[in-house]
Order: structure tokens, then C-alpha cells, then sequence
């Protein structure tokens, strides 16, 4: 999420670090070895907020330095390599864009499931609020009977011994006609 919310031209900046990491790792060890899964970190990176265009040139770009210090071979065999190394930086960069634009859609739906529940919050607090100050006797019941909501009239109409409340209790025993 942090990443997400670095901004473009940061992860760009982290991106071609760690293609200059890559490439001097890559540079370091020569022919003698290939480096080749340290490109994809570069790739990771950038897919998060590259365009697919975009994402292919890196990987083209990731491929091309690849095989500037890959291991010798026969001709056939290094283009196989490029390719190969081509479509797995690609297919890991889109890899990553899609878990970054679902990350980006879960956040937006959070956002907007927070937002409801604080106006649905609001709306019940105003419900409240009315039920109390009203000079009617207002119960308010859930789908099995049960009292979510009665303010002082109601308590008063229902002849309620004390400060007893009805909250939470089945309304059948007081009105056995809603029952």
C-alpha cells in the first residue's frame, strides 16, 4: 500500500536502482554465472506503475542486459534465452499490475463500506434522537419481536414498574398481538 501511495515518479526512482543493482551484480560476476532472477525485482517494481506498454519495454530493456552478460552458448540458444527471459519478466510485471489495481479496488470498496457504516451510524443516532424526544409511545422491533428501541411514552403506555426497561426483551408478553 505504501508503494502504491509513493507515487510515480518514486517507484520509477526505485525501479532503476534496483535495475542498477541488477546490472552491476549481473556485470560483476561475468559470464561465469547468470543473474538473471535479480531482474525481476526491477520488473516487480516498475509493473506497479507502468502502463503494459510500458511494462513490455522494461521487460525488453531487463532481457536486452540480461543477455548482455549471459552465460556463452550457441546462437539459437541465447535468442531462446532472450525470449524466455522476455516473456517471464512480462508475465511477472502483469502479474504485479493486476495485484496492484485489485489492492487499489479492495481500498476503494473499504473506503466506501466505512463511509456507509459512518452514515448508517449517523442515521441511527438521528432515529435515536427522534424516538426519545417524541411525545408518542414508539417501540422498535426486529424480524423475531424482540424491542431494539422504545423511548419513555412507550414505558409509560406499557404501565413498566420503575426505571424497568423493555430493550432487548420479546415484545409478546406486553402486546401479545404483535406477538
Amino acid at each position: 500500500a505504501r508503494l502504491l501511495d509513493a507515487g510515480r515518479p518514486r517507484v520509477l526512482a526505485y525501479t532503476f536502482i534496483a535495475l542498477a543493482i541488477a546490472v552491476t551484480l549481473d556485470w560483476m560476476t561475468g559470464v561465469h554465472a547468470s543473474m538473471a532472477p535479480l531482474y525481476i525485482l526491477p520488473m516487480m517494481l516498475g509493473a506497479v506503475v507502468l502502463r503494459r506498454y510500458e511494462t513490455a519495454a522494461l521487460a525488453v530493456c531487463c532481457a536486452l542486459l540480461r543477455a548482455f552478460f549471459d552465460v556463452p552458448g550457441p546462437r539459437p540458444d541465447l535468442v531462446l534465452r532472450f525470449v524466455f527471459a522476455t516473456a517471464a519478466y512480462f508475465v511477472s510485471g502483469l502479474f504485479v499490475t493486476a495485484l496492484s489495481k485489485n489492492q487499489q479496488l479492495t481500498m476503494a470498496h473499504m473506503n466506501e463500506l466505512r463511509g456507509e457504516q459512518a452514515r448508517r451510524r449517523e442515521a441511527e443516532e438521528q432515529l435515536e434522537l427522534l424516538v426519545e424526544s417524541s411525545p408518542a409511545a414508539i417501540l422498535i422491533l426486529d424480524r423475531s419481536g424482540i424491542v431494539q428501541m422504545a423511548n419513555e411514552a412507550a414505558a409509560s403506555l406499557l404501565a413498566l414498574p420503575g426505571r424497568q426497561s423493555v430493550v432487548g426483551k420479546p415484545i409478546s408478553p406486553f402486546l401479545p398481538l404483535f406477538a
